[in-house]
């Protein structure tokens, strides 16, 4: 299996928080613990991802990172995934930009936080991703995995991304 130049069937690389198989059997390191999210690259400004917009794949944005549940049938339960991190609304408006101008016809975008709405700066992103949307005319549809708590915040942010794609 070849990724990004890397065999990892042969090869003696750590992956934090991955589980794959190996020549050497199966490997599952522990999650490196990450601070920061903005020291991350970004996928999509860094251009690793320009390929697969081209051929029309549908982004995939994470604004988040964990969830403060600890539902036993998700994985982002565990403790450890519990703590909510956030990229800084910067990083989340860049990677929104780069694609609305550089991939205009992409139909669609994913929102694949845990809990979308959850935090108060969540009502800013889809202020954003509203605007981006109106201005947009193929940008239709947005799909987010709203809170698990529902509350005015989130029934905000529905109507608002709801509301962008009427053109």
């Amino acid at each position: 299996f070849n990724t990004m130049g890397r065999d990892i069937l042969n090869a003696d690389i750590h992956i934090g928080g991955a589980a794959y198989l190996s020549n050497q059997g199966f490997v599952f390191n522990k999650r490196d613990e990450m601070g920061n999210l903005d020291d991350i690259p970004s996928p999509y400004v860094s251009g690793l991802l320009d390929e697969f917009l081209r051929d029309g794949l549908t982004p995939l944005f994470e604004t988040n990172r964990g969830c403060p549940f600890q539902c036993t049938f998700c994985a982002w339960g565990f403790p450890g995934f519990n703590k909510v991190r956030k990229f800084s609304l910067n990083r989340v408006f860049s990677d929104l930009e780069y694609v609305s101008s550089k991939y205009s016809k992409c139909r669609a975008w994913w929102f694949v936080d845990a809990n979308f709405g959850i935090l108060k700066r969540d009502l800013e992103i889809a202020e954003k991703i509203n605007s981006i949307m109106k201005k947009n005319k193929h940008l239709r549809t947005t799909l987010v995995y709203d809170a698990k708590n529902t509350t005015d915040r989130t029934i905000k942010i529905s109507k608002l991304i709801r509301s962008s794609g009427e053109h």
